[in-house]
């Protein structure tokens, strides 16, 4: 089977990866950011008790929405660079190996470092969700919390702190996606 010389049969794919992986980090960081700077602020401006249960809802919504999205973002990525990178292909045919990394490294001659970079940091709020904010999430979301005591308003707030690293790995993961899209997108529009 052909497969247009590509590492893995992924190279025709490439653009569409890229354009998944800078759009799904996008609308991640876009809801992050906005979860940051207006709804947990927002939240933030009620008693107690209110505030406890509007981050209930939010949560439910929003935890498979940025999970999905930091996942498919940081997949995406990582088979972008996958594709580009000549280490991934299993063959040890030399020349299949040379046709490969001419033709693998498309129009911008780059290595695909960035998108392992991207790829990687959108794939870090993953474990550090479940390691640094679960634990949060948890005590916010247990029946036994109670809404009116003080150390639950310092709950919120710890949570927000933590969130805002979410919002930083991420636009900054799509930072660097968009500027190795976007360097080379010069070459793509030459006839």
């Amino acid at each position: 089977m052909e497969h247009g010389n590509s590492l893995c049969g992924l190279r025709d794919c490439v653009p569409i990866l890229k354009g998944v992986a800078l759009i799904g980090g996008a609308m991640f960081a876009g809801i992050s950011i906005y979860i940051q700077t207006v709804e947990h602020p927002a939240r933030s401006t009620l008693p107690t008790e209110f505030a406890v249960n509007e981050w209930r809802e939010s949560y439910k919504r929003a935890a498979p929405l940025q999970s999905t999205l930091a996942a498919v973002s940081g997949l995406s990525s990582l088979l972008t660079f996958g594709s580009i990178a000549k280490a991934s292909c299993k063959t040890f045919n030399k020349a299949v190996v040379k046709a490969t990394e001419d033709s693998v490294r498309h129009c911008c001659q780059c290595n695909g470092l960035g998108w392992l970079l991207g790829g990687g940091l959108m794939l870090s709020i993953i474990p550090f969700t479940l390691l640094a904010i679960m634990p949060v999430n948890k005590k916010l979301q247990s029946k036994e919390l109670d809404t009116f005591a003080d150390d639950t308003r310092q709950l919120l707030a710890q949570w927000g702190e933590l969130h805002s690293v979410r919002s930083v790995i991420s636009l900054t993961a799509v930072t660097i996606m968009g500027w190795k899209i976007f360097k080379h997108s010069h070459l793509l529009i030459k006839s």
